[in-house]
Order: C-alpha cells, then structure tokens, then sequence
C-alpha cells in the first residue's frame, strides 16, 4: 500500500497536521470536512493513470490535496500533468454537502488550498500538478486554457466536486466531449442515488471500481 499516504500522517512542518478517521480517511486535526479518499482509492487513482499512460488530467475537487497527490504521482510516472480544481467550501460550512447548500462562489482566503499547495510541494509535484480555484464547470473553460494547448485535449477526468443530482449531471456534460477514449471519466462516491441516477440519465457506460470510485469503460 501506499507510503506516501501514510507518510502524511507523519507530516509536522506544514500548515496543518493530519488524522486518519475512523473509515480510512485523512483529515485535518480539528476540523469534521473535508475528508480525503481512502489509502485504497489513493492507490487506485494513481495507478489508472499510470496503467493508461494518462498525459492530461483535470481533477475536480481535491478537499486539501491528497487525491491531487495521488493523481499527480501517476502523471509524474507518465510525464503528464493534472490540474485540479476546487472552490473550497467546504471548508466555510464545515458539511460534505457545501456544494449543495452554496451558491457559485470560490472561497479566496482557503487554508485547504494552502494545504493542498504544500502537499503538492512536499511531493515534489510544482511541475505535475497544478492547482487552480474555481468551480466547476462555470470555471473550467477558463482554467483550462491556461494549461493547455488549442486544440489540446484532456485523456483523464476525475470528477468529485457537488453530489447533487444536477450538479453532477452538469459535470459529465462539461467532461464528457473533453476527454479522448483513452482513460475517459472516473468519480468518487458512487454509493450517493444522485450520483448513480446522474451516471444513467447521462447514458455512460460505466463500471464501479475498487472501493468507492466509478470507471467510464472504455
């Protein structure tokens, strides 16, 4: 299993330190959200990029940077990159459904985000994964542009941002003709109704993965 993600726990120098939950998440000490993937799923995602030789990831949302990491270890293995994206709300309202209760704004002033910065660093990740605020998908376009070439598209989407039934189904609409079939989408939280309804509305073909992440088939 993964020694950078237990390594995490170990970390002493960065703006925040880390706990494992009682379900296998990391989080921050003294805070209830946001909760990052699984020791499992951490592994999972880094290895589809890898096993794929994904080159172009876009990630939306990363909490406070530990899927980030693990994606961005798989591009790094590739010599891709990732740009991940979150407007960080979460953290204003302390509840997994932020995205949910808020309306479409980006919190500026995130302590999350200078985490995720940090773990980005302590991983010597600067030149993988490049991380943006913004919310999706009203800011993707305009992220986008900014890391990509014309015409460049992406090969790798993970998609783990609101878990409304109409936000995500206004996610797989805005990835969905930006990724080549190569390594296509993947999602988080695959056990939310909303979730599963969305991915069926959508007409994706997909498979449900190790854990709690779902797979477009490719």
């Amino acid at each position: 299993m993964s020694k950078e993600f237990k390594e995490m726990l170990s970390f002493t120098d960065g703006p925040v330190r880390f706990e494992k939950n009682d379900r296998g998440h990391l989080k921050i000490q003294n805070k209830p959200w946001p909760w990052s993937v699984k020791e499992f799923e951490f592994d999972t995602l880094r290895s589809l990029v890898s096993a794929y030789n994904c080159k172009r990831g876009f990630e939306i949302a990363t909490g406070f940077g530990v899927s980030a990491v693990a994606l961005g270890l798989g591009f790094k293995e590739t010599n891709g990159k990732l740009v991940t994206m979150d407007a960080y709300v979460e953290e204003l309202h302390n509840h997994p459904d932020s995205y949910r209760r808020s309306s479409p704004v980006v919190n500026t002033a995130s302590n999350d985000f200078k985490t995720a910065k940090y773990l980005i660093n302590k991983f010597d990740l600067n030149e993988v994964v490049f991380p943006e605020l913004g919310w999706s998908p009203r800011d993707t376009g305009d992220v986008l542009k900014k890391h990509l070439a014309p015409g460049e598209k992406l090969d790798f989407v993970f998609i783990d941002g609101a878990h409304s039934y109409k936000a995500v189904m206004k996610d797989l609409k805005a990835y969905a003709p930006k990724v080549k079939q190569k390594c296509g989408l993947l999602g988080h939280d695959i056990d939310y109704p909303s979730i599963q309804k969305a991915l069926k509305d959508s007409s994706i073909d997909y498979e449900v993965g190790p854990d709690n992440v779902w797979q477009q088939k490719i």
